[in-house]
């Protein structure tokens, strides 16, 4: 299944709605899948979505397949897409969860206050969106479409004038 997704003709993109007032990411090593550890320090300088899900949470499965496009369609110009798991149960669901699908960017293990250093979760999925200079400027609460993702990350690799 191919995927484009077309955004404005014009030669600048429109800021996207605010929602929060930015802030520092907090910096975190969490472990993936495979047990092999991620620091935030080594996404510094890429634009980064970021975003909290769980296996039991159809709308958070489903912001999966949403992420996979935009890792597809963003991932050679240094945007990351990072997937912060929150399941209870740890890595025993994920692995069950990985063994029917496939994603091509990060899924990160965390314990289960790891989301208070983002200033909590109230609902999953919940998706930041983090600038080159590690800063969250948006969160998402729910899920957030091709379209809101795609506006967020062409404002934040537009050139600079």
């Amino acid at each position: 299944m191919a995927l484009t997704i077309l955004t404005s003709c014009s030669d600048t993109v429109e800021e996207p709605i605010r929602n929060i007032t930015a802030f520092p990411a907090p910096s975190f090593d969490l472990p993936d899948l495979m047990g092999q550890n991620h620091r935030s320090d080594d996404l510094k300088g890429n634009p980064t979505i970021l975003a909290f899900w769980t296996t039991w949470a159809p709308s958070a499965v489903m912001q999966l397949e949403d992420l996979k496009a935009v890792h597809q369609q963003y991932q050679e110009i240094g945007v990351k897409v990072i997937a912060v798991a929150l399941d209870e149960d740890g890595i025993r669901d994920l692995e069950l969860f990985s063994q029917h699908s496939e994603y091509p960017f990060t899924i990160l293990i965390a314990p289960p206050d790891f989301h208070e250093n983002f200033g909590g979760i109230d609902a999953l999925p919940t998706t930041f969106v983090i600038n080159s200079n590690w800063q969250i400027i948006n969160r998402y609460t729910g899920r957030i479409g091709l379209i809101e993702l795609s506006k967020e990350i062409d404002f934040l690799t537009q050139p600079k004038e």
